[in-house]
């Protein structure tokens, strides 16, 4: 509300897509089982062209390669017409404008994570608990998706030796 952001929630699974259209969001906050889901009907749409889903997958790993900063010459000057013609579409589906992924309460895969940056989403994985006021660590784009990052700024995260988890606002 601090800054004149409007929060939409969807009425349920089922009308997930109706609701993404209808409210266009520029940031979702989702579990990794929603993006799964995407995910699996973004694959069953291409299963009846092979050229289509060799696109696409040209799209999500040459675009990671380039959000990655590991891209060849031929990855930087080709994903601008692939996530055009690729991904602008599929990215539709989640509004139209869609920026920002962000993603918790379960591992997220880095496979699917790497598939959504490529096709030009940002998708920050976070960790946290309900008693830690929940977000505790994000990560940042030189450890996405491996990880859920460092601490936040402020946070202080200590492990113990029988692998219990504890951690609190520094001082």
């Amino acid at each position: 509300m601090a800054i004149g952001a409007e929060v939409a929630f969807a009425r349920g699974i089922a009308q997930l897509p109706e609701d993404l259209l209808a409210q266009q969001p520029t940031v979702m906050f989702a579990v990794p089982r929603i993006l799964e889901r995407f995910r699996a009907r973004i694959e069953q749409s291409l299963k009846a062209s092979p050229v289509k889903r060799a696109l696409y997958e040209a799209c999500a790993q040459r675009g990671y390669r380039v959000a990655s900063g590991t891209a060849s010459r031929a990855d930087r000057l080709g994903v601008p017409l692939l996530r055009k013609w690729v991904a602008a579409p599929i990215v539709a589906r989640f509004g139209g404008r869609l920026r920002l992924l962000v993603v918790g309460g379960a591992r997220l895969d880095p496979p699917l994570a790497r598939m959504f940056i490529g096709l030009g989403v940002d998708v920050l994985q976070g960790y946290g608990m309900t008693e830690a006021s929940p977000v505790v660590a994000v990560n940042r784009d030189v450890d996405n998706p491996e990880t859920v990052g460092p601490p936040l700024d402020g946070v202080e995260v200590r492990l113990t030796a029988g692998g219990s988890f504890s951690c609190a606002a520094a001082t």
